[in-house]
């Protein structure tokens, strides 16, 4: 008997079964920061700032600094807030950064289908396009985030498109007919989650549950029961939305939830566990306005980078090398006089490095003949200065 047991455990432990659960680690990443006057202008909201200072998630530097610093607490991805293909101002450029700097870094980064900005993603054709830009073109990106072999693309208050269960069915036969990607819906309750648009669901916030292992196995039960398929439990390292909420007319925004030196976010992981996921997505790198960051602060420098280590388990390292100055390149494209502007100064020449001065509405300012010119994020690229 002891000698069929010995083979019974020998059986699992060759198979993988005795193996404890592969699991990866995301983190939400607000595209939203492009430079000194976006922090100005949410100074009243703020009750913290980066280390990093008042940073541009458009600038090369930038993405290569956070992936580094996500790297070395071992985070496996970024899912990215994105208002679609058709605003190229912001978060395209972001995104676009963030997901080049992850393929040269050996990181990972998604794409969250953002509907909150009532001037992008709510036009039925346009929301259409940019999901068809994102299956055929982003999501083809060698560091595109996948899940089990299957480019992952979240939602973010889909609710707020006003589109009917079909419209949803609709877009996903027409845009991803063979089921090639995941869908994943914000919220339990989602208007397009059990219609079968959708695969899964995450929750933005689940902060006011205060890491009790009964809400997320509630939550994770419904979704299975009524037809879902991935459950992506999300966890914060704290929570304090009063000043963005007051603002925003709020009536009802979640208590605030005190960090307690990462007790918090251990608490909460712990409940994600719970679970089974095999992902836990933490909200988030860099909401500040709510309080939910983890990136690396004045007020809390580098400890909740520091908990979440010891909690994935990933061993304690430097920040990995990346590069500190970028240059831009581009064959043929076309320099203008300003961002946004018409009048051309002529073309970028090929194999030709030139020097990054900073960047404005989508465009890249670069040293042009013993000036400035300007060039869209969309005609070049990034390379690493030479030495």
């Amino acid at each position: 008997m002891k000698h069929i047991l010995f083979v019974a455990l020998l059986w699992l432990v060759v198979h993988g079964m005795a193996q404890p659960l592969e699991r990866q680690v995301w983190v939400f990443y607000l595209s939203f920061w492009t430079g000194e006057a976006s922090w100005d202008g949410a100074a009243r909201f703020l009750d913290d700032l980066p280390l990093l200072g008042k940073y541009n998630s458009k600038l090369p530097e930038v993405a290569a600094q956070h992936i580094a610093q996500a790297q070395s607490a071992g985070i496996d991805a970024f899912l990215v807030s994105w208002f679609g293909a058709d605003e190229r101002v912001t978060t395209t450029p972001a995104l676009l950064n963030l997901l080049h700097r992850a393929g040269e870094m050996g990181f990972s980064v998604g794409a969250v289908v953002d509907v909150y900005n009532p001037n992008f993603n709510r036009d039925y054709t346009k929301l259409e396009a940019s999901l068809r830009y994102l299956v055929d073109h982003l999501a083809q990106h060698p560091a595109y985030l996948r899940y089990e072999g299957k480019p992952v693309i979240a939602f973010a208050f889909q609710n707020k498109a006003g589109f009917s269960a079909q419209q949803w069915q609709a877009l996903r036969a027409a845009v991803d007919p063979e089921r090639a990607t995941w869908w994943l819906a914000e919220g339990l309750s989602a208007c397009c989650l059990y219609g079968g648009a959708m695969d899964g669901m995450y929750a933005f916030n689940m902060a006011w549950a205060s890491g009790n292992a009964d809400y997320y196995l509630a939550e994770r039960n419904l979704l299975f029961e009524r037809g879902g398929m991935l459950y992506v439990p999300s966890i914060s390292a704290g929570w304090d939305e009063r000043k963005i909420a007051r603002a925003e007319n709020r009536p009802r925004p979640t208590s605030p939830r005190d960090r307690a030196d990462g007790q918090f976010l251990r608490k909460a992981w712990q409940a994600a566990l719970a679970t089974d996921s095999p992902i836990v997505l933490i909200t988030t790198w860099n909401e500040f306005m709510e309080n939910s960051h983890i990136e690396p602060s004045e007020r809390y420098g580098t400890l909740m980078l520091d908990t979440l280590r010891t909690l994935i388990g990933a061993p304690e390292r430097e920040i990995a090398p990346f590069a500190t100055c970028y240059a831009v390149v581009g064959d043929g494209a076309t320099v203008v006089d300003r961002p946004q502007g018409t009048r051309s100064l002529g073309v970028l020449l090929p194999e030709v490095r030139y020097a990054l001065l900073g960047e404005d509405y989508g465009y890249y300012a670069i040293e042009w003949q013993g000036g400035v010119g300007w060039v869209s994020y969309a005609d070049i690229a990034f390379v690493p200065c030479e030495a």
